[in-house]
């Protein structure tokens, strides 16, 4: 039996991945993949994470609304659980996925689960981690801030191989796997990619749906400068805290880019040229794991946070952005008023509206 262990990186597939997984897992167990049924309704094993990060470092779903305690008790059943299962369905190959094990703190933190999986009697663990060009991993992770931010936060860039190094000192470079995720690949190329990765059929990714109800497509550009100008206008102030109103608009949005068919969110060409040769990821996976990105690098330039942070980072078209502007009016966001919203932060249709032709004639 083997354990495969994919963690990530973060913004690099792991949600439209995870959820394939979980909804395919009868079928998959039959095959004699297991993907375990994880706690707390989630599609994920970021249990794992419990007692090897700090409390604030946990999963939004960890974090909230779960005492410390009654966290290290949920862990300790799921991971009894888990080896019950293994003993009772003898699978050839145990599927656990995380995100958030891409950023374990320490070498000693992964030893630490290392451990613990090698108790479950596994003949090896391959871990298998998903990149993808910075720049576009920068893009998205600007997206992801906009629905939480006024202004949105400029992140450090990946910096993959520092992370991926502490698992592969732990693990042995032969069982540490890095493929890449191309622009756009959230479809079925990345199930089969991943199925060929961890050494399963390739007709196992028949019994795998990979609809568009899993994906969770990164904004647009142009929605991203919408939801930043929503956050500004209604919550001017509360920076850090992801409203209901900024979910319900976030998927309003995405629904509006499918129907557009507007592209994710991508940096200035200047920008995503600094940002990938600057994090230096570009080139060393390109000599230590032969993954070529679509990019020029040749010209060397610094990676300036400060600079960033002063710049609007993401190529926005203006047409496009007037016509997503004028579907989002006519949506049904714009035209419902949620009275928890209108109360608690007053956000009505009549004031959406009137931002919305504000944005029109700006």
């Amino acid at each position: 039996m083997e354990i495969v262990l994919h963690i990530g990186a973060p913004k690099c597939g792991s949600s439209f991945l995870q959820s394939a997984l979980f909804d395919a897992g009868s079928a998959l167990s039959g095959a004699g993949v297991f993907y375990p049924r994880p706690p707390h309704g989630r599609n994920n094993h970021a249990i794992l994470t419990v007692g090897l990060v700090p409390q604030e470092a946990l999963a939004r779903h960890l974090r909230f609304g779960h005492l410390r305690a009654e966290l290290a008790l949920s862990r300790f059943l799921f991971m009894r659980r888990l080896g019950a299962e293994i003993a009772k369905l003898k699978p050839e190959r145990v599927v656990l996925s995380a995100e958030e094990l891409f950023s374990l703190p320490s070498r000693e933190a992964i030893k630490s689960l290392q451990a613990e999986l090698m108790a479950l009697g596994p003949t090896t663990i391959r871990v298998v981690v998903v990149v993808r060009r910075p720049s576009d991993w920068f893009a998205a992770s600007i997206a992801q801030s906009a629905k939480a931010n006024a202004q949105p936060k400029i992140p450090v860039a990946p910096f993959f191989i520092n992370k991926i190094d502490n698992w592969i000192q732990v693990f042995g470079r032969s069982n540490v796997t890095v493929m890449p995720l191309a622009a756009g690949a959230l479809d079925g190329s990345l199930i089969d990619r991943f199925l060929a990765t961890i050494g399963a059929s390739a007709d196992l990714s028949a019994l795998i749906a990979t609809g568009d109800q899993k994906r969770k497509p990164t904004l647009s550009a142009e929605a991203v400068s919408v939801m930043t100008n929503f956050r500004r206008s209604f919550f001017q102030g509360s920076d850090g805290s992801l409203r209901r109103s900024s979910s319900r608009l976030a998927k309003a949005l995405q629904a509006v880019d499918v129907s557009l068919g507007l592209p994710p969110a991508r940096c200035k060409p200047e920008i995503a040229l600094m940002i990938d040769a600057g994090s230096g990821d570009v080139e060393t996976l390109r000599h230590a794991y032969g993954i070529i990105f679509d990019a020029d690098i040749n010209a060397a330039r610094s990676y300036d946070a400060g600079l960033l942070a002063n710049t609007d980072c993401l190529h926005i078209n203006e047409a496009r952005r007037a016509d997503l502007i004028a579907c989002l009016a006519a949506s049904q966001w714009a035209r419902r008023t949620d009275p928890m919203d209108a109360i608690l932060y007053g956000v009505s249709s009549r004031r959406k509206q009137a931002w919305l032709a504000a944005l029109k004639s700006a």
